[in-house]
């Protein structure tokens, strides 16, 4: 080759290899269609949560309109507010956001790190939106997962200070017990568990593989 000149590689679909293969082959097809159907669990997820938001709106509006009555009723009196109590034991369920470069867990809401084998700490109390919080049902765990990607859902220990909500708690104290599904995103670049998977067309074999990377990093049995 003489000076100057400059070697082109030959394009190569990303699928299949092929440098004859204009990016319609079978395997681009079925990583298309893996992908719209992520897409529509993620849609169907998101409807389902915002159905939920206006029954538990609808809800509310109507409590309110109750309360308001019994206070017309009871000259005004106003109804007492949840109240700490002391527990030893409850098991809830709550979300993560999954941050694949350093592959730890994040609160959901907050940018606090969940380090393995580590016992998280808030005070609630009878105002505001302090403590640890988890659901009472996995459902309402697993519907706010799916509203968007590299989310994890598991199950926490909650004990000391507790507040009782009418779908959660919030707790003095929290430990991880499960971690027991996750939502990969199709088009992340960073995948930490990608060595133990050589085909990342196949998202549900790759939500295992990554569900099983993170379970081993914090060092958490299979469910």
């Amino acid at each position: 080759m003489s000076a100057g000149t400059t070697f082109t590689a030959e394009p190569r679909c990303q699928h299949c290899g092929s440098p004859q293969c204009p990016g319609s082959c079978l395997q681009a097809k079925q990583y298309a269609q893996l992908l719209a159907q992520k897409y529509a669990q993620m849609q169907n997820a998101l409807a389902q949560q915002n159905a939920l938001a206006q029954q538990n709106a609808v809800a509310q509006q109507n409590a309110v309109a109750q309360l308001a009555g019994l206070n017309h009723q009871f000259g005004r009196q106003q109804m007492p507010l949840p109240k700490a109590v002391e527990v030893a034991d409850i098991v809830g369920w709550r979300i993560w956001r999954l941050n694949t470069h350093t592959g730890l867990l994040h609160s959901y809401a907050r940018d606090d790190i969940w380090q393995p084998g580590a016992i998280m700490e808030g005070m609630p109390s009878d105002h505001g939106s302090a403590g640890v919080w988890a659901f009472k049902d996995p459902r309402n765990a697993r519907v706010k997962m799916q509203t968007a990607p590299l989310q994890v859902m598991g199950s926490v220990r909650l004990w000391g200070t507790c507040i009782e909500h009418r779908l959660g708690w919030r707790a003095q104290f929290a430990r991880l017990m499960s971690l027991d599904e996750i939502a990969i995103a199709p088009f992340a670049q960073r995948r930490p568990w990608r060595s133990e998977l050589a085909d990342r067309r196949d998202i549900s074999r790759e939500e295992k593989a990554a569900l099983r990377w993170l379970r081993e990093r914090y060092r958490l049995d299979a469910v």
